[in-house]
């Protein structure tokens, strides 16, 4: 074999390697970058966005598929009691959202705030503040059927989130996560969904 040959055989085979390593994305620049900003930095908005009735079985009273949650939180600064706005008429497979300016909760631009705790029910007003909120980030919500005389709680469960653990739900800038829990007791079966954005 002459060495034109040869020549040209070694640019043919360089090439496809080329092509090979950019279709892999094995380039000699290596993986992507990896997210500069350390987790404990990164901040997030969290919302309770929506409630869906999976079933009424159970429920005794016309007014048992008017739905709001309580939210208890550990963010500080106070407010840390929240009500969402009640959502009505929620039969089986129904999914309703909560309304934009009673679903934010953490971290909250407070409006109108005359009880201590924030509830859309008495004129109370918060929205979300854009900035985020960095983890952890604790809080119960509480779902409840309202009742003219007394409301009927359904359940409560805890939710907890860790910078560490919202890393790996959240690799991306302007990523969202969602978390959907099952609520049972007196008036049935619901869920609600919980969702998480990056805000930086």
């Amino acid at each position: 074999m002459n060495s034109a040959t040869e020549s040209t055989r070694r640019r043919k085979t360089a090439g496809l390697s080329a092509a090979a390593a950019l279709l892999l994305g094995l380039t000699t620049a290596g993986p992507a970058s990896a997210d500069p900003i350390p987790p404990e930095n990164r901040t997030y908005l969290f919302e309770i966005d929506w409630v869906k009735c999976i079933d009424q079985t159970g429920a005794t009273d016309w007014y048992e598929d008017e739905i709001y949650a309580k939210v208890v939180d550990t963010a500080p600064g106070g407010n840390n009691v929240m009500y969402t706005d009640t959502v009505g008429d929620l039969d089986p497979g129904d999914t309703a959202m909560f309304d934009h300016y009673s679903r934010v909760i953490a971290p909250k631009r407070v409006h109108v705030n005359r009880t201590g705790d924030l509830n859309p029910r008495d004129g109370d007003a918060w929205s979300e503040n854009r900035m985020g909120t960095p983890a952890p980030l604790n809080f119960s919500v509480a779902l409840y059927s309202e009742d003219p005389v007394f409301d009927n709680h359904i359940q409560t469960q805890q939710f907890a989130f860790t910078a560490a653990s919202l890393a790996r739900d959240i690799p991306d800038p302007d990523g969202t996560a969602v978390y959907t829990r099952t609520f049972v007791g007196e008036g049935g079966e619901f869920q609600v969904r919980i969702a998480v954005h990056r805000m930086w």
